[in-house]
């Protein structure tokens, strides 16, 4: 996400205009044609033998998000379907010999449904239409699917 925040008037007055701008790393600037350069920091002032001064400049603020990094487990490879449902929500990739439990919340959070050891299907045709999420756990690995009931 990149904000630019630019100086609308240029001159610079005695006083201090900091518009609640505040940085902390300094960056570089030439307050006049002679290319004097100093540090600045946005949001701060300076003071000189004739007062103290805030000369705002044009920046650009840019906050990236980390990338995510996530730990692959067992559940990784099930999906779910149809999406959107009627009553069977089927789950794919499950393995016969392994144990899951299977947990379906409204978008409140509330636990309605919860299934132990399921073949390869789960029954829905007592919930309303909605949005709902299933949870699919395996010992400590677990993941969450996002399915719409008709």
């Amino acid at each position: 996400m990149t904000y630019e925040v630019q100086d609308v008037e240029s001159n610079v007055e005695p006083g201090h205009y900091n518009h609640s701008l505040i940085a902390n790393t300094p960056i570089r600037y030439n307050s006049d044609l002679e290319g004097w350069n100093g540090r600045y920091r946005p949001g701060t002032s300076w003071a000189s033998t004739v007062g103290i001064f805030h000369l705002d400049v044009s920046f650009l603020l840019r906050f990236e998000e980390p990338l995510l990094v996530t730990e692959r487990n067992g559940l990784d490879g099930l999906t779910i379907g149809p999406n959107p449902v009627d009553d069977v929500l089927n789950v794919y990739g499950l393995k016969a010999d392994e144990d899951y439990l299977t947990q379906v919340f409204d978008v409140r959070g509330c636990l309605l449904i919860t299934n132990h050891n399921i073949e390869s299907s789960i029954e829905l045709s007592e919930l309303s239409s909605g949005v709902y999420f299933l949870k699919i756990s395996q010992g400590d690995a677990q993941i969450q699917k996002r399915f719409t009931k008709l």
